[in-house]
């Protein structure tokens, strides 16, 4: 979505229901992807977005573009403090279900071995992501999964864009030499 024309929405779904319902239904499946690729349940992947967007349109009216620089950004940050509440709350009593929970939604009538091998590669993905550096598995989480722009991803975690390049720089780089250290790269041929 352009920059403009998000801004405009966004302002105009601060008083019109019908734009709110454009936003959603243009950041639902980025929110959800992001927030499925961190607990690994589907339904605790649905409740907390579902709470992530109760939580916007409660503060859809105070946000400020001039202060908040892009809607994405502010959006993800709601997000990812969902996020950390859920690990909060739920840091000793559970442990994360495998990614094959994930329901497929791209195409609806998958043919059953293409869902067995993405699932596969994604389970292989995420363990790798997860042999990262923390900053670097979040930023690559961030801008593959949730598809943030390096200047949204600066201002979610705080840092510089040129800390996020880097970031991304060595992640993709150190996920590449593990990827292919794994053979995984051979069974996906």
């Amino acid at each position: 979505m352009a920059t403009n024309t998000e801004t405009e929405l966004v302002l105009k779904a601060k008083q019109d229901c019908t734009a709110f319902i454009l936003l959603y239904r243009a950041y639902l499946p980025r929110v959800y992807q992001y927030v499925f690729f961190r607990v690994k349940n589907r339904e605790e992947a649905e409740d907390i977005t579902s709470t992530v967007w109760e939580k916007v349109l409660t503060h859809l009216p105070t946000f400020n573009p001039a202060h908040e620089h892009s809607f994405p950004a502010w959006l993800f940050r709601i997000a990812h403090n969902q996020l950390t509440d859920f690990y909060r709350k739920n840091s000793n009593n559970r442990a994360p279900l495998p990614l094959e929970s994930q329901t497929e939604t791209a195409d609806p009538q998958p043919h059953p071995l293409e869902t067995i091998m993405n699932r596969n590669r994604a389970q292989s993905i995420k363990k790798l992501v997860d042999r990262l550096p923390p900053q670097q598995a979040q930023t690559i989480e961030l801008r593959f999964f949730a598809e943030l722009k390096n200047h949204e991803i600066a201002r979610l975690q705080g840092i510089s864009e040129k800390t996020v390049a880097s970031n991304l720089c060595r992640g993709l780089r150190t996920l590449q030499q593990l990827w292919t250290a794994s053979g995984d790269a051979v069974k996906r041929s």
